[in-house]
Protein backbone atom coordinates (compact mmCIF):
# COMPACT_ATOMS: atom_id res chain seq x y z
CA UNK A 1 0.00 0.00 0.00
CA UNK A 2 1.73 3.36 -1.57
CA UNK A 3 -0.52 6.18 0.39
CA UNK A 4 -1.95 7.02 3.50
CA UNK A 5 -5.20 6.90 4.63
CA UNK A 6 -5.65 10.33 4.42
CA UNK A 7 -4.34 10.75 1.05
CA UNK A 8 -6.78 7.90 0.37
CA UNK A 9 -9.85 10.12 1.77
CA UNK A 10 -8.54 12.88 -0.83
CA UNK A 11 -8.91 10.53 -3.56
CA UNK A 12 -11.44 8.25 -2.45
CA UNK A 13 -15.14 7.45 -3.52
CA UNK A 14 -14.97 4.70 -6.61
CA UNK A 15 -13.76 2.03 -3.96
CA UNK A 16 -17.08 2.61 -1.89
CA UNK A 17 -18.59 -0.46 -3.75
CA UNK A 18 -18.60 -3.50 -1.46
CA UNK A 19 -18.04 -2.33 1.40
CA UNK A 20 -21.09 -3.36 4.24
CA UNK A 21 -21.13 -2.85 7.57
CA UNK A 22 -23.93 -4.34 9.87
CA UNK A 23 -25.25 -1.85 13.26
CA UNK A 24 -27.42 -3.19 15.23
CA UNK A 25 -25.49 -5.93 16.75
CA UNK A 26 -25.22 -6.28 20.78
CA UNK A 27 -22.70 -3.59 21.86
CA UNK A 28 -21.96 -6.14 25.31
CA UNK A 29 -18.46 -7.32 26.27
CA UNK A 30 -15.49 -6.11 28.72
CA UNK A 31 -15.88 -2.68 30.16
CA UNK A 32 -13.36 -0.13 28.51
CA UNK A 33 -12.04 2.91 30.35
CA UNK A 34 -15.47 4.45 29.11
CA UNK A 35 -17.25 2.33 30.98
CA UNK A 36 -20.24 0.37 28.85
CA UNK A 37 -18.83 2.41 25.88
CA UNK A 38 -17.23 -0.48 23.26
CA UNK A 39 -14.16 -0.71 21.55
CA UNK A 40 -13.49 -0.03 18.08
CA UNK A 41 -10.12 -0.30 15.86
CA UNK A 42 -9.47 2.25 12.40
CA UNK A 43 -10.11 -0.38 10.15
CA UNK A 44 -7.51 1.07 7.44
CA UNK A 45 -4.29 -0.14 9.82
CA UNK A 46 -4.83 -4.14 9.47
CA UNK A 47 -5.24 -3.62 5.18
CA UNK A 48 -1.78 -5.46 4.84
CA UNK A 49 -2.54 -8.26 7.44
CA UNK A 50 -6.36 -8.75 5.83
CA UNK A 51 -4.83 -9.29 2.58
CA UNK A 52 -2.98 -11.90 3.60
CA UNK A 53 -5.53 -13.67 5.58
CA UNK A 54 -8.71 -12.13 5.65
CA UNK A 55 -10.85 -14.58 8.39
CA UNK A 56 -7.87 -14.91 10.92
CA UNK A 57 -6.98 -11.42 11.52
CA UNK A 58 -10.41 -9.74 12.19
CA UNK A 59 -11.04 -13.13 14.60
CA UNK A 60 -7.62 -11.99 16.30
CA UNK A 61 -8.94 -8.21 16.60
CA UNK A 62 -12.30 -9.89 17.93
CA UNK A 63 -10.07 -12.38 20.62
CA UNK A 64 -8.23 -8.77 21.43
CA UNK A 65 -11.30 -7.50 22.94
CA UNK A 66 -11.93 -5.21 19.80
CA UNK A 67 -16.35 -4.87 19.39
CA UNK A 68 -16.46 -2.25 16.49
CA UNK A 69 -14.73 -1.75 13.58
CA UNK A 70 -14.26 1.60 11.88
CA UNK A 71 -14.77 1.03 8.52
CA UNK A 72 -13.03 2.99 5.78
CA UNK A 73 -14.24 2.29 2.10
CA UNK A 74 -11.65 0.94 0.25
CA UNK A 75 -10.40 -2.44 -0.52
CA UNK A 76 -10.03 -5.10 0.44
CA UNK A 77 -13.53 -4.25 2.13
CA UNK A 78 -14.83 -3.61 -1.32
CA UNK A 79 -13.99 -6.86 -2.59
CA UNK A 80 -17.12 -7.92 -1.32
CA UNK A 81 -20.94 -6.99 -1.39
CA UNK A 82 -22.39 -5.38 1.05
CA UNK A 83 -24.35 -8.72 2.05
CA UNK A 84 -21.47 -10.54 2.15
CA UNK A 85 -19.36 -8.53 4.09
CA UNK A 86 -22.19 -8.02 6.68
CA UNK A 87 -22.53 -11.66 6.78
CA UNK A 88 -18.76 -11.93 7.81
CA UNK A 89 -18.32 -9.41 10.39
CA UNK A 90 -21.57 -10.66 12.04
CA UNK A 91 -20.22 -14.04 11.81
CA UNK A 92 -16.50 -12.94 13.71
CA UNK A 93 -19.01 -10.98 16.04
CA UNK A 94 -17.88 -7.38 14.64
CA UNK A 95 -20.25 -4.11 15.08
CA UNK A 96 -20.17 -0.92 12.58
CA UNK A 97 -22.19 2.52 13.11
CA UNK A 98 -19.25 4.50 11.19
CA UNK A 99 -17.89 4.71 7.19
CA UNK A 100 -15.38 6.69 6.49
CA UNK A 101 -15.73 7.96 2.49
CA UNK A 102 -13.54 10.12 0.34
CA UNK A 103 -14.40 13.65 -0.46
CA UNK A 104 -14.98 12.65 -4.12
CA UNK A 105 -17.95 10.08 -3.29
CA UNK A 106 -19.77 13.20 -1.60
CA UNK A 107 -19.01 16.21 -3.92
CA UNK A 108 -19.59 13.91 -7.34
CA UNK A 109 -21.97 10.72 -6.38
CA UNK A 110 -23.49 12.41 -3.46
CA UNK A 111 -27.31 10.41 -3.86
CA UNK A 112 -25.31 7.11 -4.56
CA UNK A 113 -23.50 7.36 -1.81
CA UNK A 114 -25.57 8.15 0.41
CA UNK A 115 -28.01 5.10 -0.78
CA UNK A 116 -25.08 3.10 -0.99
CA UNK A 117 -24.51 3.97 2.83
CA UNK A 118 -28.16 3.30 3.78
CA UNK A 119 -27.60 -0.53 2.43
CA UNK A 120 -24.67 -0.67 4.79
CA UNK A 121 -26.62 -0.18 7.81
CA UNK A 122 -24.42 2.67 9.28
CA UNK A 123 -25.68 5.20 11.21
CA UNK A 124 -22.94 8.06 10.47
CA UNK A 125 -20.88 9.21 7.37
CA UNK A 126 -17.76 10.64 7.41
CA UNK A 127 -16.43 12.84 4.47
CA UNK A 128 -12.78 12.90 3.91
CA UNK A 129 -10.88 16.20 3.34
CA UNK A 130 -11.11 18.20 0.32
CA UNK A 131 -8.03 18.00 -1.77
CA UNK A 132 -4.99 20.90 -1.72
CA UNK A 133 -6.36 22.65 0.91
CA UNK A 134 -4.51 25.92 1.98
CA UNK A 135 -6.43 28.78 2.90
CA UNK A 136 -8.35 30.12 5.24
CA UNK A 137 -11.36 30.51 2.96
CA UNK A 138 -11.05 26.44 1.45
CA UNK A 139 -11.46 25.62 4.52
CA UNK A 140 -14.57 27.68 4.83
CA UNK A 141 -15.88 26.50 1.63
CA UNK A 142 -14.76 22.86 3.01
CA UNK A 143 -17.54 23.44 6.02
CA UNK A 144 -20.23 24.85 3.24
CA UNK A 145 -19.56 21.38 1.39
CA UNK A 146 -19.76 19.73 4.78
CA UNK A 147 -23.20 21.73 5.24
CA UNK A 148 -24.38 20.25 2.07
CA UNK A 149 -23.49 16.86 2.47
CA UNK A 150 -25.32 16.58 5.75
CA UNK A 151 -28.39 18.20 4.81
CA UNK A 152 -28.55 15.21 2.17
CA UNK A 153 -27.35 12.26 4.81
CA UNK A 154 -29.99 14.02 7.56
CA UNK A 155 -32.56 13.51 4.82
CA UNK A 156 -31.71 9.99 4.48
CA UNK A 157 -31.38 9.10 8.11
CA UNK A 158 -28.15 9.52 8.49
CA UNK A 159 -25.11 11.66 10.12
CA UNK A 160 -22.68 13.47 7.91
CA UNK A 161 -19.20 13.89 10.78
CA UNK A 162 -15.59 14.81 9.65
CA UNK A 163 -12.59 13.50 11.36
CA UNK A 164 -9.18 15.09 12.23
CA UNK A 165 -5.81 14.25 10.88
CA UNK A 166 -3.16 17.00 11.26
CA UNK A 167 -4.02 19.07 8.78
CA UNK A 168 -6.55 20.71 10.25
CA UNK A 169 -4.01 21.65 13.49
CA UNK A 170 -1.99 23.58 11.00
CA UNK A 171 -1.83 27.92 10.87
CA UNK A 172 -3.39 28.65 7.53
CA UNK A 173 -1.67 31.64 5.71
CA UNK A 174 -4.22 33.60 7.24
CA UNK A 175 -3.74 32.89 10.45
CA UNK A 176 -6.39 30.61 11.41
CA UNK A 177 -7.13 27.02 12.95
CA UNK A 178 -8.97 24.80 9.98
CA UNK A 179 -10.36 22.77 13.01
CA UNK A 180 -11.58 25.67 14.63
CA UNK A 181 -13.13 27.26 11.08
CA UNK A 182 -14.91 24.19 10.76
CA UNK A 183 -16.51 24.07 13.90
CA UNK A 184 -18.08 27.78 13.23
CA UNK A 185 -18.77 27.12 9.62
CA UNK A 186 -20.99 24.02 10.04
CA UNK A 187 -24.43 23.40 11.13
CA UNK A 188 -24.15 21.46 14.72
CA UNK A 189 -27.50 20.08 13.64
CA UNK A 190 -26.01 18.32 10.42
CA UNK A 191 -22.69 18.36 11.15
CA UNK A 192 -20.93 16.28 13.61
CA UNK A 193 -17.26 15.68 14.52
CA UNK A 194 -14.77 12.34 15.62
CA UNK A 195 -11.92 13.61 17.26
CA UNK A 196 -8.64 11.89 16.71
CA UNK A 197 -6.43 12.57 19.75
CA UNK A 198 -2.88 11.58 18.26
CA UNK A 199 -3.20 13.11 14.96
CA UNK A 200 -4.44 16.57 16.64
CA UNK A 201 -1.40 16.76 19.08
CA UNK A 202 1.01 15.66 16.02
CA UNK A 203 -0.79 19.02 14.27
CA UNK A 204 0.69 20.76 17.15
CA UNK A 205 -2.66 21.41 19.28
CA UNK A 206 -3.62 20.25 22.76
CA UNK A 207 -5.85 17.27 23.10
CA UNK A 208 -7.56 18.27 26.17
CA UNK A 209 -7.94 21.56 25.04
CA UNK A 210 -9.75 20.83 21.71
CA UNK A 211 -11.51 18.32 23.28
CA UNK A 212 -12.93 20.69 25.72
CA UNK A 213 -13.23 23.65 23.18
CA UNK A 214 -16.08 21.82 21.25
CA UNK A 215 -17.34 19.06 23.33
CA UNK A 216 -20.83 19.00 22.21
CA UNK A 217 -19.77 18.53 18.54
CA UNK A 218 -18.42 15.47 18.94
CA UNK A 219 -20.32 11.70 18.35
CA UNK A 220 -16.71 9.47 18.55
CA UNK A 221 -13.05 9.70 18.76
CA UNK A 222 -10.25 7.80 18.15
CA UNK A 223 -7.96 6.62 21.40
CA UNK A 224 -4.07 7.17 19.57
CA UNK A 225 -1.35 7.76 21.81
CA UNK A 226 1.75 10.27 21.02
CA UNK A 227 5.15 10.06 21.68
CA UNK A 228 7.78 12.79 20.63
CA UNK A 229 10.33 11.12 18.30
CA UNK A 230 8.19 8.16 17.63
CA UNK A 231 6.37 7.22 14.45
CA UNK A 232 3.87 5.25 16.31
CA UNK A 233 3.32 4.31 19.79
CA UNK A 234 0.50 1.67 21.38
CA UNK A 235 -2.56 3.58 23.38
CA UNK A 236 -0.84 4.39 27.29
CA UNK A 237 2.42 4.26 25.77
CA UNK A 238 2.74 8.24 24.89
CA UNK A 239 2.14 11.10 26.79
CA UNK A 240 -0.93 12.58 26.55
CA UNK A 241 -3.47 12.81 29.80
CA UNK A 242 -5.69 10.06 29.28
CA UNK A 243 -7.67 10.60 32.46
CA UNK A 244 -8.92 14.23 31.55
CA UNK A 245 -9.24 12.74 27.51
CA UNK A 246 -11.67 9.82 28.98
CA UNK A 247 -13.55 12.34 31.57
CA UNK A 248 -14.07 14.86 28.03
CA UNK A 249 -15.34 11.75 26.14
CA UNK A 250 -17.90 10.86 28.77
CA UNK A 251 -19.05 14.34 28.88
CA UNK A 252 -19.48 14.35 25.43
CA UNK A 253 -20.93 11.08 25.28
CA UNK A 254 -19.28 9.43 22.57
CA UNK A 255 -20.52 6.44 21.29
CA UNK A 256 -17.14 4.78 20.85
CA UNK A 257 -13.82 4.97 21.57
CA UNK A 258 -11.50 3.81 18.60
CA UNK A 259 -8.37 2.48 19.12
CA UNK A 260 -5.81 3.38 16.27
CA UNK A 261 -1.86 3.02 16.39
CA UNK A 262 -0.49 3.72 12.93
CA UNK A 263 2.01 6.08 11.95
CA UNK A 264 1.68 9.43 11.96
CA UNK A 265 4.74 9.44 9.42
CA UNK A 266 8.58 8.96 8.74
CA UNK A 267 9.22 12.70 9.99
CA UNK A 268 8.15 15.23 12.19
CA UNK A 269 6.25 18.42 10.46
CA UNK A 270 9.48 20.20 10.38
CA UNK A 271 11.45 17.49 8.75
CA UNK A 272 12.88 15.77 12.11
CA UNK A 273 13.39 12.02 11.15
CA UNK A 274 10.66 10.04 13.39
CA UNK A 275 11.75 6.44 14.72
CA UNK A 276 9.51 3.42 13.39
CA UNK A 277 7.94 1.34 15.57
CA UNK A 278 9.64 -2.22 16.21
CA UNK A 279 6.39 -3.34 16.85
CA UNK A 280 3.74 -4.92 14.26
CA UNK A 281 0.35 -2.97 13.68
CA UNK A 282 -1.70 -6.37 15.29
CA UNK A 283 0.95 -6.24 18.26
CA UNK A 284 0.15 -2.89 18.78
CA UNK A 285 -2.78 -3.25 18.70
CA UNK A 286 -3.35 -5.85 21.36
CA UNK A 287 -0.80 -3.97 23.69
CA UNK A 288 -3.69 -1.30 22.88
CA UNK A 289 -6.57 -3.27 24.01
CA UNK A 290 -5.04 -4.76 26.87
CA UNK A 291 -4.27 -1.14 28.33
CA UNK A 292 -7.34 0.54 27.34
CA UNK A 293 -9.94 -2.33 28.79
CA UNK A 294 -7.67 -2.50 32.07
CA UNK A 295 -7.72 1.05 32.50
CA UNK A 296 -8.85 2.88 35.65
CA UNK A 297 -9.02 6.95 36.82
CA UNK A 298 -6.58 6.89 39.20
CA UNK A 299 -8.59 9.21 41.81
Amino acid sequence: MNFSRREFLHRGGAAMAGVAMMSKMSLGGAATALGDIPLGFQAFEIIPDLHQDWDGTLRQMVAMGYKIIDMVAMNPYATRTGKELRAELTRVGLDCSVCHFGYAAWNSSLGPTVDYAKALGVRHVICGPRPKMTTSDDWRTMAEDLNRFGAASKRAGLTMAYHNHEIELIRTPQGDIPWDLLMAYTDPSIVRFQIDVGNLTFGGGDAVEYFRKYNNRYFSFHAKDFMPGKAAVPVGSGILDWKQIFQLARQAKVESCIAEVGAYSASTLDGASLERSELTILESYKRSAEWLLAYQDEG
